[in-house]
């Protein structure tokens, strides 16, 4: 018990989590991961279960009975000739005949050593090798895919924690300001330098603040928690490391993307490869059709048969098995095949078109996002001059609390926006990334 929690603990989401910390975990702890482990595994061993076709089948049989008596017979019934009054020699002979000779012991028993070698079938043999082969393959590729979905998911679950994370840091700045600004509104109320209305103002405005605080917490607690599940984890909400986002970058070009999504999507290699599967699977099941013809060996050995029986015996040769007619069950076990092979065809071009449409759509939400996040910078930027404005107005006595609180709301909303501008950017280069299947700005 202490070892089991030992290792659990050792396994454990920690409590802050980097970014590339929570995608390695999510490729251990994964359930999916798990079950397409379980995928590769089943296609090694049908791999080997296809080679197995080309071995020779070596069976033994061997039986022994016990019978209720030995069996014996004799030529001559004892006394019903005199040999002594016949000829020498021919005595002799008459005695050999008249003496009863075992033809069956009471304990018998034989075995035979069978060894049967596949002849034709070598050559669907090499073609469902083929498609075990193929199979392996598109088990390797779909769990590749399983363990980029993985990281993705663990790496969006990452930023919209940190997101969460970051707007609550603009949302507790918002609160200590408005928090001195009530303390100073207090003391100008008190000395008749404010009046009610405008106190009341910035104590609205401090609840309201407040109450965004418990709202953003709500979403970075739920953030945590989808965090934790995606590192494989449900029962934790692991927070994400204070890491410095750099500023999206650019978007590449659409062509070239699409052209390398096009070559590195493991679901489209795997695909690919179950469409290999099922054409060499096809092929495997129009040779069935065709006679089988099996080399045969057999080598026996018999005891207690008796005088007459051969105690050892062999033989060689071949045996031909050709289903003249079963019900068309050939022919359409072979039509089956094929419409198997043109189905996988579909689904490969049906996915080549969805991720063509992903990349772009992956693409055009880059771009927006970025531009989003650079529209949000200048947002703050005429928000901080706007509210340092209405500030030096407001100490002149020229601007109204209304527009003061205005103004700092203004600069409030901005900053989270940013915020939620290049997390959003970020989110979109992690999704741009798992659509290609590749690093979209790798050389």
């Amino acid at each position: 018990m202490l070892l089991s929690l030992l290792i659990a603990a050792a396994f454990a989401a920690p409590d802050t989590l980097s970014l590339a910390y929570a995608q390695r975990l999510a490729e251990t702890h994964a359930d999916a991961v798990a079950l397409a482990d379980v995928g590769t595994q089943l296609a090694a061993t049908r791999v080997q279960q296809a080679r197995s076709a080309r071995l020779p089948i070596v069976s033994l049989q061997a039986n022994t009975s016990l019978w209720t008596d030995a069996h014996p017979i004799s030529f001559l019934p004892p006394g019903s000739i005199d040999c002594a009054t016949l000829s020498a020699g021919i005595d002799a002979l008459c005695n050999r005949l008249s003496t009863p000779i075992t033809a069956r012991n009471q304990v018998t028993g034989s075995a035979s050593l069978r060894v049967v070698q596949p002849l034709t079938a070598l050559f669907t043999a090499r073609d469902t090798i083929d498609a075990a082969d193929a199979g392996a393959d598109a088990a390797d590729a779909n769990k590749q895919a399983v363990l980029e979905e993985a990281r993705y998911q663990a790496a969006d679950a990452w930023l919209l924690a940190a997101q969460a994370d970051q707007q609550l840091d603009v949302v507790h700045g918002s609160i200590h300001a408005l928090e001195a600004r009530v303390v100073t509104a207090q003391f100008a109320y008190d000395a008749h330098a404010l009046t009610r209305g405008d106190l009341l103002l910035v104590r609205l405005a401090l609840a309201t603040a407040q109450q965004t605080e418990l709202q953003v917490s709500s979403l970075r607690d739920t953030s945590r928690a989808r965090l934790g599940l995606a590192v494989g984890d449900a029962g934790a909400r692991p927070a994400p490391s204070d890491e410095v986002m750099a500023p999206p970058r650019s978007a590449p070009d659409a062509d070239a993307l699409v052209a390398r999504a096009l070559a590195s999507r493991d679901e489209l290699k795997a695909l690919r490869a179950q469409v290999v599967a099922s054409e060499a699977a096809s092929n495997a099941a129009h040779l069935a059709r065709l006679p089988q013809v099996n080399a045969i060996g057999v080598a026996t050995h018999s005891a207690g048969q008796g005088l007459f029986a051969e105690p050892n015996s062999a033989f060689v040769g071949a045996t031909l098995d050709w289903t003249l007619f079963g019900g068309g069950r050939q022919r359409l076990g072979f039509e089956a095949a094929q419409r198997a092979t043109d189905a996988a065809r579909a689904r490969l071009t049906a996915a080549e078109s969805g991720v063509t449409v992903e990349v772009l759509a992956r693409l055009d939400a880059l771009r927006s996002a970025a531009g989003a996040y650079a529209l949000a910078g200048q947002r703050v930027a005429v928000a901080e001059e706007s509210l340092a404005l209405v500030d030096t107005r407001h100490r002149a006595g020229t601007a109204t609390m209304t527009e003061l609180l205005d103004a700092e709301a203004a600069l409030t909303g901005a900053r989270s926006s940013q915020a939620a501008a290049l997390y959003d950017a970020h989110r979109a280069e992690v999704a741009l990334t798992r659509a290609v299947g590749d690093d979209p700005w790798a050389l």
